[in-house]
């Protein structure tokens, strides 16, 4: 059997610490694949809560339109103002090329 050669106390203290980075630095990459997950979540929820926001607002347009015609909101002083003929035919021609795009 081959002799056993004790290694220096600095030498032991070396390869405890590189094993201790070592660890460190894989318990690091962990908490960072947990942050991608609970980012990706989040992501996943604002994109829902974005979904129901563009959703809401095309059923509010919808309704603002079937109950004042087509026109212009004031969210300051809160009065509508109805578009002329020409404004409505000009909006949906251009309407029509974005949706032929």
């Amino acid at each position: 059997m081959a002799e056993t050669i004790k290694l220096a106390q600095e030498e032991l203290e070396q390869i405890a610490q590189i094993q201790q980075v070592s660890q460190n630095i894989t318990m690091e990459y962990g908490n960072i694949e947990l942050a991608k997950k609970a980012i990706a979540a989040r992501t996943e929820r604002a994109d829902e809560a974005l979904e129901t926001l563009r959703q809401n607002e095309q059923e509010l347009a919808q309704s603002l339109e079937e109950k004042y015609g087509r026109g212009s909101i004031n969210l300051q002083d809160g009065t509508f103002v109805p578009f002329q003929e020409e404004e409505v035919q000009a909006e949906e021609e251009s309407t029509e090329e974005e949706s032929a795009k």
